[in-house]
């Protein structure tokens, strides 16, 4: 696992492992020259937090000689020069040696100077940690369907679903059958038009959107809204789907995780500057809201950056804590509304 692929998982993920101290984050204010670290990255990296005080040398001091070369020193940081990603070992205090995944992300000024950096880790060095956290993830998702019918689904490139066994006992298909083939709890009636529409979708790398009939043995057919949407990474290029199903009638589920990420991806360059006219903002309002430069929000403006990079979902954040919402419609087009 990555720190990329963290946006594969919901907010509740994030948590379990940040509790299993395989998690940690850090933020570098050059502002006010002020740094502050998460609880997990004190007890990640082996330090006490009562007498370590955070900083990003502290931090460096501990990878090990042969991999310090891929992560910024400290100087370079507060310059705005950083790479994006990285896969270091770090020496703790006790001698112990862990691998960890490593993103750091500079925030800038309207006028392109460097004004934060955030960082975030996590500890690779034991697969079977992240693999039971990820079991541990997959029975809360089965759970969430149990008590409100909402189904969150990871779906891999090569089209493979990952439903929790929960799934199988609602819908009275075995897992594996479910795994290999989503339509099949599809009412027969509704099925062939799903598939056609699906198909479509997936081959244009686009939103879909489906009101569908479900079969459920105890209740019979029931109405489902069934919304899969691409996942992008930094460079724009889809590595994956989510997916949710819930009936019709349960309410409107939350939009976590991985399924908000790739719902944003899907907010193009027109609907920010149809959002930011919504605001009365100009373009500097909007770079100052986001963190970001004044060139990159110009750069998100004219599409001419990837949709998955951070800068992206940076602008939407700012926009949606004014009251900015994008609203996902049933023809699969994105609304805007401003609450």
């Amino acid at each position: 696992m990555t720190v990329s692929e963290l946006n594969f998982f919901s907010p509740d993920f994030d948590r379990l492992i940040n509790d299993l101290d395989l998690l940690g984050s850090w933020r570098w204010d050059f502002t006010t020259e002020t740094q502050v670290w998460s609880n997990g990255l004190f007890r990640l990296l082996g330090l006490n937090r009562r007498t370590t005080k955070p900083h990003y040398g502290s931090f460096a001091s501990l990878i090990h000689p042969e991999d310090r070369a891929a992560l910024a020193t400290a100087s370079e940081i507060r310059h705005g020069v950083a790479l994006p990603n990285a896969r270091i070992r770090i020496i703790r205090p006790d001698g112990t040696i862990r691998t960890l995944d490593s993103r750091t992300e500079i925030r800038w000024t309207p006028d392109g100077r460097p004004r934060m950096a955030d960082g975030v880790v996590i500890d690779i060095t034991n697969p079977h940690a992240l693999a039971r956290a990820h079991l541990i993830e997959r029975r809360h998702r089965g759970a969430l369907f149990t008590h409100s019918g909402f189904l969150y689904t990871p779906i891999s490139l090569d089209m493979k679903f990952d439903f929790p066994p929960e799934a199988a006992l609602a819908f009275g298909r075995s897992l594996e059958e479910i795994n290999a083939d989503a339509t099949v709890r599809i009412i027969p009636e509704d099925r062939t038009m799903f598939i056609e529409h699906a198909i479509q979708q997936h081959q244009a790398g686009s939103m879909f959107q489906v009101m569908a009939k479900v079969h459920l043995p105890r209740h019979g057919p029931q109405p489902f809204r069934i919304l899969s949407v691409p996942v992008r990474d930094e460079r724009g290029v889809i590595v994956g789907r989510a997916g949710l199903s819930y009936r019709s009638d349960m309410g409107s589920p939350p939009i976590v995780g991985t399924l908000r990420d790739g719902l944003e991806q899907g907010v193009r360059a027109h609907h920010l500057r149809a959002a930011r006219a919504m605001l009365g903002w100009s373009m500097t309002t909007l770079a100052q809201a986001s963190g970001l430069s004044l060139s990159t929000v110009k750069r998100l403006e004219e599409d001419a950056g990837p949709q998955g990079h951070r800068s992206h979902h940076s602008a939407i954040a700012a926009l949606r804590r004014s009251g900015i919402r994008f609203l996902a419609m049933d023809d699969s087009t994105i609304a805007i509304a401003k609450a």
